[in-house]
């Protein structure tokens, strides 16, 4: 496996300061669920890769409930009878019955670029992650900030490696196949 060395960008909200967000990029309407966008939240960091949470604000309202928000992150890749899928399982707790209180799947294709691993792969550069928090009238509830501790550029490495090999790969089957014989259950408990 080539491993890549690249400079990190620090992006980290600037301590001791009111934030002044600007979603002038950002792409609406966002989708329900979990998915990487672009946008500035800052003018003097200038733009870069978000996750975009859309939910139900009662819903983000009770998970605040179980303290401050922990995002963590189940990674890799399956095999379906349509091709490959990396995915990445976007979770909160607490635990519940060994499954988490929050789960979202993001799925990627392998596929050469330009996809989703343009986004991921500046992701993986930033020395954090920081989460926008959007409910369903797509109003702000939060934008939280987390050291970026999650493996992306490993992931990214590793989509790009399957992504070499494929051919007549279609990403839409791949998907519909995925959502068939995998279960979020068992890809988590993986």
């Amino acid at each position: 496996m080539t491993r890549f060395i690249f400079h990190m960008t620090n992006n980290a909200f600037p301590k001791g300061r009111k934030w002044n967000f600007c979603f002038d990029n950002l792409n609406y309407p966002a989708p329900v669920g979990i998915h990487f966008s672009y946008a500035t939240l800052m003018q003097e960091l200038g733009q870069e890769t978000v996750l975009i949470l859309r939910e139900e604000r009662q819903f983000m309202t009770g998970l605040r409930k179980h303290g401050p928000f922990v995002l963590n992150i189940k990674s890799g890749a399956v095999r379906t009878s349509a091709g490959p899928i990396v995915f990445m399982l976007w979770w909160f707790p607490p635990m519940i019955d060994d499954m988490p209180y929050a789960l979202y799947e993001l799925l990627i294709s392998p596929s050469p670029p330009p996809t989703i691993s343009d986004l991921l792969q500046n992701a993986s550069r930033q020395t954090h992650l920081h989460l926008v928090m959007l409910d369903e009238e797509q109003e702000v509830f939060d934008v939280v900030e987390f050291e970026n501790v999650y493996g992306l550029g490993n992931l990214l490495e590793a989509s790009r490696e399957i992504g070499a090999t494929l051919t007549g790969y279609d990403f839409e089957a791949a998907k519909k196949a995925f959502n068939k014989e995998i279960s979020l259950e068992t890809l988590f408990r993986m």
